[in-house]
């Protein structure tokens, strides 16, 4: 399998490797002060601190090295990684225990009649238990490894599929408006298909990319030119933007989906149309998104697109900023609104 060849799912860094690390070794410190035969002048719970000790020195004393490797490590084939790492961590474990066995035979208590009367058995030993201790370790942290880089790529499929299912719904409105135009206004006809151009371009690139406000705001007004050309004067459109969050960061076709479905649910259906209106705002590094639209006067029952367009946006957030974004939706007597908190961050100056 093309998994197992795949570099770096193994990694000697960070704090989860180490925990699993010094877990095992604890383990291993209890089974065997728990099962040891008596025979020294050390009482049980004395017995019992002096495993752990050594085996959590045992422990810190082969991750070292293997941590000043892990790049090197991570680099190679699982199967090479993993008989690499399981010699460095032997090789150690047998040159540290021989060296306490020789010259500092009173520093630690270890799983076995201690002073040995072998050192360089008492060391071999010592090899063993650490490569299986570290057999063990090696197993988890790639299993979990695994595990992360599944639900990545689920996560990202499934973001790539609910903006295929949001695309095709936007050209095919889009298309209607310039065809409706051709004939009757040509002129207007040709400036819908340059902005149409312009959405196109942001929207072929669009999968996981971060843009500006500002780029989401230009986007934003491209869209509702052509819609103003559609509609004329039954959609009015007011726009309330803050400076500072024009830096914002946010994923790509976020603002855009969200008026596509002010202009279907609350203006197509009114014969009078109405007002939808944009404020983007900051406060305590928060960013404000709000979109309104009027609700018709007639309830209309039209199809369940702006559900997929609000789950559409608020999965993409959530994979750019976790779980740190609400989206909630308030309606009035009058109007439906939309409101995205998100945090504020701001995109890097581009030279």
């Amino acid at each position: 399998m093309r998994i197992l060849k795949k570099r770096y799912l193994l990694r000697f860094k960070g704090f989860d490797i180490l925990a699993h690390i010094m877990t095992i070794a604890t383990v291993f410190a209890l089974m065997n002060a728990l099962t040891a035969i008596p025979g020294d002048s050390f009482s049980g719970a004395e017995r019992l601190l002096r495993s752990v000790a050594s085996a959590w020195l045992i422990a810190a004393v082969t991750y070292l090295p293997l941590r000043a490797l892990y790049r090197f490590i991570q680099r190679q084939s699982l199967v090479s990684a993993v008989i690499i790492s399981l010699l460095v961590a032997g090789g150690f474990a047998f040159l540290v225990t021989y060296a306490i066995a020789v010259y500092y035979p009173e520093l630690v208590f270890v799983p076995f009649p201690w002073p040995p009367e072998n050192p360089l058995s008492a060391a071999i030993r010592m090899a063993m238990v650490s490569m299986l201790g570290y057999a063990l370790v090696i197993q988890i942290a790639v299993s979990a490894r695994r595990e992360r880089m599944a639900r990545r790529a689920n996560v990202s499929n499934r973001i790539k599929a609910l903006q295929a299912r949001i695309r095709p719904h936007f050209f095919f409105n889009t298309l209607n408006s310039v065809a409706s135009l051709i004939r009757s206004d040509p002129d207007s006809a040709e400036k819908a298909i340059e902005d149409l151009a312009g959405v196109f371009r942001v929207v072929i690139r669009a999968d996981q990319r971060l843009v500006s406000l500002a780029e989401e705001i230009e986007i934003a007004r491209q869209y509702m030119s052509i819609e103003k050309l559609r509609l004329g004067e039954r959609l009015e459109v007011e726009w309330h933007m803050a400076e500072e969050v024009m830096t914002a960061t946010l994923p790509s076709l976020t603002l855009q989906p969200l008026l596509e479905n002010a202009v279907y649910h609350g203006i197509e259906p009114s014969m009078r149309g109405g007002t939808i209106t944009i404020d983007c705002s900051s406060d305590d590094g928060r960013l404000h998104i709000l979109v309104t639209n009027p609700v018709t006067e007639f309830r209309v029952q039209r199809s369940s697109g702006n559900k997929v367009a609000l789950k559409n946006i608020k999965e993409r957030l959530q994979r750019q900023f976790g779980g740190d974004v609400r989206i909630n939706i308030h309606n009035t007597s009058d109007r439906f609104n939309v409101s995205i908190d998100a945090p504020l961050v701001h995109a890097r100056p581009t030279r």
